[in-house]
């Protein structure tokens, strides 16, 4: 099912999902982690215009639109997303923080 880097997939940010990642990255600057925090986000948002389906777990299909929800986790954040494979996007549903930085 995994394309690869062959073509790129268009993300699109869903509702709310910038104010999760606000509130993680306002956690990990208080934390002193804030880089580390960057470097998961940048990495995520490569995986998920690269390959979604190599890098997340298929949560499940929909039957009305030919869309698979998937989540991928980076430690210690998950990112829950859909993929349109027909129209090549990928909408990022949200952004959580699966424990405290450690």
């Amino acid at each position: 099912m995994s394309e690869g880097q062959s073509t790129s997939y268009k993300l699109e940010i869903g509702l709310g999902v910038k104010e999760q990642i606000e509130a993680i990255k306002s956690k990990s600057k208080q934390m002193s982690k804030l880089l580390q925090f960057i470097h998961i986000l940048e990495e995520a948002v490569h995986r998920l215009r690269t390959d979604p389906f190599g890098w997340g777990d298929p949560e499940y299909r929909s039957k009305t639109v030919d869309a698979v929800v998937c989540h991928g986790i980076i430690r210690p954040i998950s990112f829950r997303f859909t993929i349109y494979e027909q129209v090549r996007v990928v909408v990022l549903l949200s952004v959580d923080l699966y424990a405290d930085f450690a």
